[in-house]
């Protein structure tokens, strides 16, 4: 008899024992689970580059606000990616002119479907060339090596010898590809591009870099200006509704689409003059109505 309740006892306190332990873990786990949590709310300040995480979110970002008849698109510019760019660009969608924006009832003027709309340059701002903000290491192009001989030439006739027959005559071809053109004339093949990264290649092309910004790749719902030149951007405003790796480290991203890139994505597929140049060209193009930069909220 005394040996059954010696037994009892000790189940009663093995049993306590295991419910203190289960709620220790219980405990434990759910502060880690509150943790996880914490920290993927978090994630929306950084983005990931080159398998790094930058932060590319400011508490002071501005809000633009596209109005349509379509609907309104609303874009957070990212003053730490493109801090001139984008301080530029606020002022400028600020400015009045009659009493209107300088970016109100401005059309939509080149839809590629599920790739990109843009806007047209507002008449006062068609001689205005900014100058871009880009970081290639933030971007990882300094990482990006040409491999082979086949990557090489495509490299070498797709893109640089391109560049050097359009610029031959305005003086603008850079010191490298003149070396590089020596080279091709010797031996007429593109291996000594071989080992080189893509960030010098672009270099070659008269594309200037900076490591005072955080350069983001673009990429679907980012916001951009329209290339003009290696070294300018136009006021164009590009919405981008796919990834478009060709342009990363040359078009400068300034902002990310957070409300309405489904109505960018619907203006994106109405008729237009396709192949047929100009191409591209809305039919019955959409009208920015109204343009206005807010503070967020």
């Amino acid at each position: 008899m005394l040996n059954s309740l010696l037994s009892i006892e000790k189940l009663k306190k093995t049993s306590l024992g295991f419910r203190l332990i289960l709620l220790f873990l219980t405990l434990l786990f759910s502060s880690l689970f509150v943790e996880a949590c914490t920290a993927k709310s978090d994630d929306s300040h950084v983005k990931k580059t080159n398998n790094k995480e930058l932060v590319i979110l400011s508490a002071n970002d501005p809000l633009l606000r596209l109005k349509t008849k379509k609907g309104v698109i609303k874009i957070r510019l990212y003053k730490r990616v493109a801090p001139k760019t984008v301080e530029k660009l606020t002022t400028l969608i600020n400015s009045k002119k009659n009493g209107k924006g300088l970016y109100d009832q401005l059309d939509i003027i080149y839809t590629l479907p599920h790739i990109e709309i843009r806007t047209a340059i507002p008449k006062e701002l068609k001689a205005l060339k900014i100058p871009k903000e880009l970081n290639a290491n933030a971007l990882g192009l300094d990482k990006k090596i040409i491999k082979t001989s086949g990557e090489a030439m495509d490299i070498w006739q797709g893109k640089l010898l391109k560049h050097f027959r359009k610029h031959k005559k305005d003086g603008k071809v850079s010191p490298q590809l003149k070396k590089w053109l020596s080279r091709w004339n010797k031996q007429m093949n593109a291996d000594f591009l071989m080992g080189v990264s893509i960030k010098e290649i672009n270099e070659a092309m008269n594309y200037h870099y900076t490591d005072s910004v955080v350069s983001i790749p673009v990429s679907k719902g980012t916001v951009l200006l329209k290339s003009s030149s290696p070294m300018k951007s136009s006021p164009s405003l590009v919405i981008a509704l796919s990834d478009i790796p060709i342009r990363t480290g040359k078009w400068v991203v300034i902002g990310q689409v957070t409300d309405g890139l489904e109505i960018a994505e619907k203006i994106s597929v109405l008729p237009n003059s396709g192949m047929q140049k100009p191409r591209y060209v809305p039919v019955n193009p959409v009208t920015i109505e109204k343009t206005e930069v807010v503070n967020m909220k």
